[in-house]
């Protein structure tokens, strides 16, 4: 078991999860949870999320985390039979499965949820929050859209998509940043002529005999035919090949006489 804190606060003032994973089945609970909750409240959470549904663990392996540490866990635990194993610090492969859960999880945080649209993904999809059984058992249904052709709910989809759109947009426009400011793009002038990696080339379109794991890393030279866009260039692929003849400056080098090559195909 393990945190994963220091998440953005929702509206309970949760801002971390905690972590079990079942060493044998591999089966995993998230429980919400603070940054600060005491050993008091992470064995009151056990009681109410873990212990209900599985009943007490002959063993538990976490950190030496102060609340695994306290007195209060230590007596818990050891009164009910239950071995308590503390990794070494800082050595998370003590707890390997949990830290991998840990990675996922926060992979897939960051994939599904965050700041830009404000939305989740179902009303992102379907324009509404669906009620959870609780809502419905005490007749909340205010939130239920009467009428899903009717002209109130189109304009608020059409709302909603245009706010996914322009979400999507400034998150793109950030990572393009950051690739920007890691990145050194080339040059090049018509009539250059330059060499075309094979990494990214469909081998049944290149007319190369070898396979693409044994043949030639480049090939070429091909000459610029002109500059499509910042970072797009044609070149003078012939006219049989199979090849679009738009690549991008990170396929592409210059040409050098000088450079030795094993067999390079035009």
């Amino acid at each position: 078991m393990d945190f994963i804190t220091d998440l953005p606060q929702t509206k309970r003032k949760v801002n971390s999860i905690w972590v079990v994973v079942d060493r044998l089945t591999k089966r995993c609970h998230f429980v919400s949870t603070t940054k600060t909750v005491t050993a008091e409240g992470v064995t009151q959470r056990f009681v109410d999320h873990i212990w209900k549904l599985h009943r007490m663990p002959t063993s538990i392996v976490s950190d030496r985390d102060r609340k695994f540490v306290s007195a209060f866990w230590q007596h818990i635990f050891k009164s009910v039979g239950t071995r308590l194993s503390m990794t070494a610090a800082h050595r998370a492969q003590g707890d390997g499965q949990t830290e991998q859960m840990n990675r996922t999880l926060e992979e897939y945080l960051r994939s599904y949820v965050g700041p830009f649209s404000k939305l989740a993904p179902f009303e992102a999809d379907l324009g509404y929050i669906p009620l959870n059984p609780l809502q419905l058992a005490a007749g909340q249904c205010q939130n239920v859209p009467k009428s899903r052709r009717g002209a109130e709910f189109q304009e608020r989809q059409n709302a909603i998509l245009l706010l996914c759109r322009e979400a999507l947009a400034q998150a793109q426009e950030k990572m393009r940043d950051i690739k920007d400011r890691n990145r050194e793009e080339q040059v090049f002038n018509v009539g250059d002529q330059l060499y075309l990696s094979t990494r990214n080339l469909d081998p049944n379109h290149t007319g190369l005999p070898n396979s693409s794991k044994f043949g030639p890393k480049w090939i070429g030279p091909y000459t610029v035919v002109r500059r499509v866009q910042n970072y797009t260039y044609e070149l003078n692929i012939q006219a049989g090949n199979k090849l679009h003849p738009v690549f991008n400056t990170g396929s592409l080098k210059p040409y050098k006489e000088s450079t030795r090559l094993s067999k390079l195909w035009r």
